[in-house]
């Protein structure tokens, strides 16, 4: 696979080990039998119906605020006139009777006697169904194929059939449908929305439709907290005069590690409350695991064993980038890739929060675990650099940005420690590439910036910069003269980034007034602009601090190392 940790991070995964604890799980929505199917009730948006044959529940994305339930197809569908796979899918949607601008002109913030006032609501940025399928379906393409009246639950409900196309993906007809029902409470609509391969659309026609007459309102634990809806909560919460101080203390790494734990703890605690049947909790620190009971608890161990030996690693030999902690995070562990990537798409324009504390994988039971090992790598790994320097990782150079992030990608515990070992596959394209010349000079492809010099879609540029990177990070250890490029390199990187950082800053805090806390975390903008101007200058200097004396002997001498660390013996 070419996808860097960028690309990963961009969609779209310190203590030490503290005795592993399998504790039960309390259950927040009930299921029980009824006949060949399950009842889901869901007392907290007020609503029940009988699942449909052969589908399960499936959690949702911890930053989904209007998708309320999903539930899979036991298995994915092959396309019959599509070239690809797909697992039937029913969602729940709730689209609340305000907008969000109105809900703002509701908001009461004023602090009197020591409380604030504030109400709190379930938020869709979508106004109506037909919006949300506009932004959720642009790709390719839909239209309302049937459309009627019907009650549902003994409210009033629109019934629609839509045809979706994949013009993106190369497709010209409609290759899939979507069965909805829109259901008008007083303060809401509720969609049911059902997914299909266009192929299977009939066959599953009934059952989707018996499955939705079932549907119906129950009293709700809690209201929508809308400010227009009758009965609507007040919450008072407590003014604390100490919050000023603690705004403060988060501008020390101290002060930010506190506040990622109690993040952390904060998205441990709602997690395990969403939990749906046949889930359940696994800790090891400094990682909480959620899985699928059907993945089997030794499956989780092993993930946890590699997670936490990864987490000592990067500790041992990347803590020196930045002066931040790291610590820890929420590992996912679905039972296929249906499963995760139903809980990976939060349906568009939803926060990313909780996901920059988690990673996803699964079971993955065709190519076995090494292919799920490299994206659990990944994104443990992501983790952590999100928290010690995210800019830092953000501005490698291409060569280490593609050759490191294959190298870290490749561990795989070994006699009680991590080893990094390309594929079969990546070791063929390197041997056959050394026989064939086609890679270039060391010097040349290190020196090469992106988009003059080095290509990352081009196998060459990728392969050779694993193959010298997992050299100077293996075999080149041994060697004075290579032991301590990568390293120095960061270190010189990181410093360089440092001081352009504070130029930025400076130049923010001159053009803006100053908000509560200190600068927009927000203005990622400005600093890639900034970043861009000045990365092949830094990259420039780098260069020549971490190579300072090199002569041509010593990268010839570099070459031939690296090289034949991979001819076969």
């Amino acid at each position: 696979m070419s996808l860097s940790f960028k690309a990963l991070f961009s969609r779209g995964l310190t203590s030490r080990l503290l005795p592993s604890t399998l504790l039960a799980i309390p259950l927040l929505f009930c299921s029980s039998k009824a006949g060949a199917q399950k009842i889901y009730k869901n007392p907290k948006y007020g609503f029940e119906f009988k699942i449909p044959r052969d589908f399960h529940e499936v959690p949702i994305n911890l930053d989904e605020k209007w998708v309320v339930a999903k539930f899979l197809y036991k298995r994915p569908l092959e396309g019959k006139r599509v070239f690809r796979q797909m697992t039937p899918e029913v969602r729940v949607i709730i689209f609340p009777k305000f907008s969000a601008k109105e809900f703002a002109k509701h908001r009461i913030t004023k602090v009197k006697k020591g409380s604030e006032t504030v109400i709190t609501a379930l938020q869709n940025p979508y106004r109506n169904y037909k919006e949300y399928l506009r932004e959720n379906y642009k790709k390719g393409g839909w239209f309302v194929k049937e459309e009627k009246d019907v009650k549902i639950g003994g409210l009033p409900a629109s019934q629609k059939t839509i045809e979706v196309s994949r013009k993106m993906m190369g497709e010209t007809k409609a290759s899939d449908y979507l069965y909805s029902w829109e259901i008008r409470y007083p303060d809401a609509t509720y969609v049911f929305q059902f997914e299909i391969l266009a192929d299977y659309a009939k066959k599953f026609r009934s059952s989707i439709r018996s499955s939705v007459r079932t549907f119906k309102p129950i009293p709700r634990t809690e209201d929508l907290k809308t400010p227009t809806s009758t009965g609507s909560k007040i919450t008072i919460t407590k003014f604390d005069p100490k919050a000023k101080k603690a705004t403060e203390a988060s501008a020390t790494p101290e002060g930010r590690r506190k506040a990622r734990k109690e993040k952390l703890a904060r998205i441990i605690t709602k997690a395990k409350k969403s939990l749906p049947p046949g889930w359940a909790y696994y800790e090891k620190k400094p990682f909480m695991y959620l899985y699928n009971q059907k993945v089997g608890l030794r499956f989780v161990k092993r993930v946890a064993k590699q997670s936490n030996m990864l987490w000592k690693w990067l500790h041992q030999n990347l803590d020196f980038i930045g002066e931040d902690f790291a610590v820890g995070g929420v590992i996912r562990i679905c039972n296929s890739s249906a499963e995760a990537n139903a809980y990976i798409d939060t349906s568009g324009k939803n926060a990313y929060s909780a996901r920059t504390r988690e990673v996803v994988i699964y079971k993955d039971r065709d190519w076995g675990f090494d292919e799920m090992s490299w994206y659990l790598n990944a994104g443990i790994t992501q983790r952590f650099l999100a928290d010690k320097n995210e800019r830092l990782w953000y501005s490698l150079p291409p060569w280490l940005d593609d050759g490191f992030t294959y190298y870290i990608k490749n561990f795989k515990p070994k006699n009680g420690r991590l080893v990094s070992k390309p594929s079969d596959y990546e070791m063929e394209i390197i041997r056959d590439y050394l026989r064939s010349n086609k890679f270039r000079p060391a010097k040349e492809l290190i020196q090469a910036k992106y988009g003059k010099g080095y290509d990352t879609n081009k196998l060459e540029d990728r392969v050779e910069a694993l193959a010298i990177s997992n050299f100077l990070m293996t075999k080149g250890q041994k060697k004075k003269k290579f032991a301590k490029i990568i390293s120095s390199y960061l270190r010189i990187l990181d410093k360089e980034i440092r001081d352009l950082e504070r130029e930025f800053n400076k130049k923010i805090f001159a053009s803006t007034p100053k908000k509560k806390g200190g600068k927009d975390d927000g203005d990622k903008e400005n600093w890639l602009r900034s970043w861009k101007e000045k990365r092949n200058k830094i990259f420039k200097t780098c260069l020549e601090k971490t190579f300072k004396g090199w002569t041509d002997r010593d990268w010839k001498m570099l070459d031939k190392a690296w090289r034949k660390a991979w001819r076969p013996n």
